[in-house]
């Protein structure tokens, strides 16, 4: 600043000096008021708010990952469908149990559920009433065609996905038990067999009881 310039701007000689002597103290605190400044930094509730988001795509990268892993490496058959009857999403192990090759061939290839899967026709209105009316469904055996034509035996346990009120489908595992109700079939052939033999005994005791006493009259 022209010193000419502020002189002109003072009233007095008085008003000059005092001044000069302000300037003069600003200039000798200068250093310091630079020293202490600080840059503008970044809003801190931006960042962490972007940390936070940042950390839940993390997340659900992992879970999703996770829930892949699950789906396709499961020993049980894992199945999301549509009331109507048609197969939105499949495992392998789904794909294995009914004899396919994939699970993009099983759902290409199952499109009528009711008619193509079980062998009982009403098999599937009855899946549809208890899940609807319970809400989920456990254990549900029925013989079904894989794709060959041979028959085996499942076990379904399924619920129902909601969004925002609206079904959207059934989700739910399948499990092959063919093996165990063939073994529940022969143990309940054993026990008939076991039961008639008992029967034929205590028949064969008695016949002998009353020829016994026949022969003491």
């Amino acid at each position: 600043i022209n010193p000419a310039d502020l002189r002109r701007l003072c009233r007095d000689d008085l008003a000059f000096a005092e001044l000069q002597r302000l300037l003069s103290q600003l200039a000798h605190r200068s250093p310091a008021v630079e020293s202490d400044f600080t840059p503008p930094q970044p809003r801190r509730e931006l960042s962490v708010e972007q940390y936070r988001l940042q950390q839940a795509e993390a997340a659900a990268k992992l879970a999703e990952t996770k829930y892949r892993s699950i789906f396709e490496n499961a020993i049980e058959g894992i199945f999301q469908t549509t009331p109507a009857g048609r197969y939105l999403n499949a495992n392998p192990a789904l794909a294995r149990i009914y004899g396919y090759d994939s699970p993009e061939e099983l759902i290409a290839s199952l499109t009528d559920i009711e008619h193509q899967l079980y062998v009982e026709p009403n098999r599937r209105q009855e899946f549809l009433h208890l899940i609807q009316t319970q809400g989920v469904v456990s254990d549900f055996k029925s013989q079904v065609y894989r794709r060959d034509g041979s028959i085996i035996w499942i076990s379904e346990s399924a619920r129902i996905v909601y969004d925002e009120g609206r079904l959207l489908y059934f989700e739910g595992t399948v499990e092959d038990v063919t093996e165990q109700q063939r073994s529940q079939v022969a143990l309940s052939h054993s026990q008939v067999a076991l039961a008639q033999r008992e029967r034929y005994l205590e028949a064969l005791v008695e016949v002998q009881r009353r020829l016994l006493s026949l022969e003491h009259e």
